[in-house]
């Protein structure tokens, strides 16, 4: 249904019901704009004021006798009648085009406003969209921030647990260290004694194999027991040269002696 046909037929329910026929009620019945309720209101009311202008029907009770003087005493009442109402419709006609015209400039305001209305509640819209896509997005930075500072925590302690283990193994390569310059040492001991008391024998310390073993490691600790095993071979006394040629003269001898470890522990 047109506007037009829902602005008459509000105007008509109205009327009848005899509810004040207004740009309000009207624009409230026909679920229509401002400015349709105010144009076809105005539309309604000239047809309905001219159906009123209509000249009514000669009362059935005049006789035909004086039918022709009530005639024209009718059509000069019903003539002054129409030139009052003429007069009474034109300035009437004058107000309400001023009143229309005040009517279309503030439906025409109405709907602007509404218009106004529609693009703020579009823009708060937008503007709580944007909100909530701030907040989430704040939601997020906070959760990477808390994984970041959790990943950081993971990675301290990875750290120290490296670090301590960085230690332990520098402990032990100490240790170690220490162990083979401590074994160095007690062969390098034990080798000098050896040479020295091979030298009081009249013996040539490089003609003999020395062999050191440690019970416990690292070798020549403190509280350790080393095992030092002398190889050689000396000639026979009493062989004369000739003979020493012939046959062999010489015969291997060995001498294994034990001690402390701290007897070869030089000062470092």
């Amino acid at each position: 249904m047109r506007d037009k046909e829902r602005v008459f037929q509000a105007a008509d329910e109205l009327a009848g019901e005899g509810t004040p026929v207004t740009v309000t009620t009207v624009r409230e019945r026909a679920g229509c704009s401002n400015a349709a309720a105010t144009r076809y209101l105005r539309e309604w009311r000239e047809e309905r004021r001219a159906q009123e202008q209509v000249l009514p029907e000669l009362p059935a009770s005049v006789t035909a006798l004086v039918t022709r003087g009530v005639e024209n005493l009718w059509g000069a009442a019903v003539q002054a009648a129409r030139a009052e109402h003429e007069q009474e419709a034109a300035a009437a006609d004058e107000a309400l085009t001023a009143v229309v015209g005040e009517a279309d400039a503030l439906a025409a305001r109405v709907d602007e406003a509404d218009a106004e209305l529609a693009q703020l509640r579009a823009v708060l819209e937008s503007a709580r969209e944007h909100a909530r896509a701030a907040q989430e997005e704040r939601a997020e930075t906070e959760r990477q921030r808390a994984d970041a500072a959790a990943a950081s925590a993971r990675l301290e302690a990875d750290l120290a647990a490296a670090r301590a283990e960085l230690e332990t193994v520098r402990a032990e390569l100490a240790e170690q260290r220490a162990a083979t310059v401590t074994a160095d040492r007690a062969r390098a001991d034990a080798e000098a004694v050896v040479a020295l008391a091979l030298e009081d024998q009249g013996v040539d310390p490089a003609s003999a194999r020395l062999d050191v073993r440690c019970d416990v490691d690292p070798c020549g600790a403190g509280g350790s027991l080393v095992r030092t095993t002398v190889r050689l071979e000396v000639v026979l006394p009493g062989v004369p040269a000739l003979l020493a040629a012939m046959v062999p003269a010489r015969v291997p001898v060995e001498a294994t002696g034990t001690a402390a470890g701290d007897r070869f522990a030089g000062a470092p």
